[in-house]
C-alpha cells in the first residue's frame, strides 16, 4: 500500500511538474512542446491511472480482508457458543454421572442390607426353647446364648435384632459385645400382651448380656429390620417382673438407639404414640 501511494505521488508530482513547465512557458516564442514532453506527460498520465487502478484492486482486495475477517470472527463466536454448549453438556453428563452413581451406592447399601437381613434371618432363627434369663440384673450378667448358634442375632415374626458395634459404656464409646438371644415363650408371650395393652405391635424380644463387660450406663444401637424413620418405637425391659420403659434416644431406618442401665429381656413394641416413660 506504501508503495502503491508513493508511486502515485511521484506519477502526480510528475504530471504537475510537466504541466507548470508548460504553463511558463510562453505560447509565442522561440521554444514549443516537443512530441517528446508530450510523451512524457502521456506517460506520467498512464502511470498514474495505473497508480489509481492499482490502489482500487488493493482497495477491493482490503475491503475482501476485512469481510474475510468478520466472517472469521462470526465463526470464532460460533464455535465458541458451541464449545460452551458442548461444556455444558458435558457438566450436564457428570452431573448425571455423579447422580447414577449415587443411585448406585444407594442400591448396592440396600442390597446389602436385604443380604445381611436375609443372612440373620437364615441363620437367627430362634431354637424352640431359648436360654437367657427373663429378670432384669446388673451390668455384666444375664448369661444367654444368640439364637441361632454363633450369630449375635434373634429372629422374631419375620424382623431380626442385633447391636451395633460401638456401644457407648458410661459415656464412652468402646468395643465392647453386648450378646442377644431369643428369650423363653413365657416371655415372649408376656412382652406380646405388654404391645396389646399398650395398643401397639410387637417387633421383637431380645435377652441381652455382655459377658466381662459391667457398665452403669450404656447407650446401644440395635439394629431392628423394619423400623422407618416415621415409625413410634417404645422399649421395655423386664425388671424384677415388671416391664419398665427405657428411654429411647433415636429411631432411624432399621436402628433403634436405647439408653441402659442394666442387662434383661428388651421389648421392642411399635406403638401409634409414643407411651410416657414409666
Amino acid at each position: 500500500m506504501k508503495r502503491i501511494l508513493a508511486t502515485i505521488l511521484t506519477s502526480v508530482m510528475l504530471v504537475s511538474s510537466t504541466l507548470a513547465v508548460c504553463a511558463a512557458e510562453p505560447t509565442t516564442g522561440s521554444k514549443s512542446i516537443t512530441a517528446e514532453d508530450i510523451q512524457k506527460l502521456v506517460e506520467a498520465i498512464e502511470a498514474l491511472q495505473k497508480s489509481n487502478e492499482n490502489l482500487q484492486q488493493s482497495n477491493m482486495n482490503l475491503q475482501q480482508s476485512n469481510l474475510n475477517l468478520q466472517e472469521s470472527n462470526l465463526n470464532l463466536r460460533e464455535s465458541n457458543l458451541n464449545l460452551r454448549e458442548s461444556n455444558q453438556d458435558l457438566m450436564n453428563s457428570n452431573q448425571d454421572l455423579v447422580n447414577s452413581n449415587d443411585a448406585l451406592i444407594s442400591s448396592n447399601a440396600a442390597l446389602q442390607s436385604s443380604v445381611e437381613r436375609l443372612t440373620s434371618a437364615i441363620n437367627g432363627k430362634p431354637a424352640p426353647s431359648g436360654g437367657g434369663s427373663s429378670g432384669g440384673s446388673g451390668g455384666g450378667s444375664g448369661k444367654g446364648s444368640s439364637s441361632g448358634g454363633s450369630s449375635n442375632s434373634a429372629y422374631y415374626n419375620g424382623s431380626v435384632i442385633y447391636p451395633v458395634r460401638k456401644i457407648e459404656i458410661n459415656g464412652v464409646k468402646s468395643n465392647a459385645t453386648f450378646m442377644v438371644a431369643q428369650p423363653d415363650g413365657g416371655t415372649v408371650t408376656s412382652a406380646k400382651n405388654l404391645a396389646a395393652s399398650v395398643g401397639g405391635n410387637l417387633i421383637n424380644t431380645v435377652t441381652t448380656s455382655s459377658p466381662g463387660v459391667n457398665f452403669a450406663t450404656a447407650r446401644v444401637n440395635f439394629f431392628v429390620g423394619g423400623v422407618t424413620d416415621n415409625d413410634n418405637i417404645a422399649v421395655y425391659q423386664l425388671q424384677n417382673g415388671k416391664w419398665v420403659q427405657l428411654t429411647v434416644s433415636e429411631i432411624r431406618k432399621d436402628h433403634v438407639i436405647v439408653n441402659m442401665t442394666r442387662h434383661g429381656v428388651l421389648a421392642f413394641i411399635r406403638v401409634p404414640a409414643l407411651a410416657s416413660t414409666n
